[in-house]
């Protein structure tokens, strides 16, 4: 798996982290289906990524693609959002979420977006990628591609 995407064959993978970890309650297989294409970008849709060691699945980002209104940030429109960006915590410090990073601006250059952008959860992290804060108020930071 080169390009990260998880896909189909992943789901039950995919359940069983998002239960492990807490995520919502309401993640099951049917509603798993919606992030695990796994084929190339070139529409907007959802797709999630991850890294495994050994036969465990280790990280998972999610990536957004969509249009929005072309406006400061976003010039021609075409964006990536940024969720659930999480590594198990035996794993953290590997540099794993870079992978996972790499991976979604890569598909997010292919799909011709002009930024990224993710809640500030992490900006220690997220600043040492080049994310920045637009502004004092704002809870996002985003990158310019």
């Amino acid at each position: 798996m080169d390009n990260y995407r998880l896909t189909k064959e992943n789901l039950k993978d995919l359940v069983e982290f998002a239960k492990d970890n807490n995520f919502s309650s309401k993640f099951d297989k049917d509603f798993a289906k919606n992030f695990v294409d796994g084929s190339k970008i070139n529409s907007p849709r959802t797709q999630t990524y991850g890294i495994y060691i050994g036969k465990e699945l280790a990280a998972i980002a999610t990536a957004t693609f969509s249009y929005i209104f072309p406006n400061e940030y976003s010039k021609n429109g075409k964006t990536v959002y940024i969720s659930n960006l999480y590594t198990l915590e035996k794993y953290r410090n590997r540099g794993i979420a870079t992978i996972l990073l790499k991976a979604i601006e890569t598909d997010a250059i292919n799909f011709g977006a002009d930024t990224m952008f993710c809640e500030a959860t992490l900006p220690l992290f997220l600043q040492k990628h080049m994310f920045i804060n637009t502004s004092y108020e704002e809870k996002r930071m985003w990158k310019k591609l």
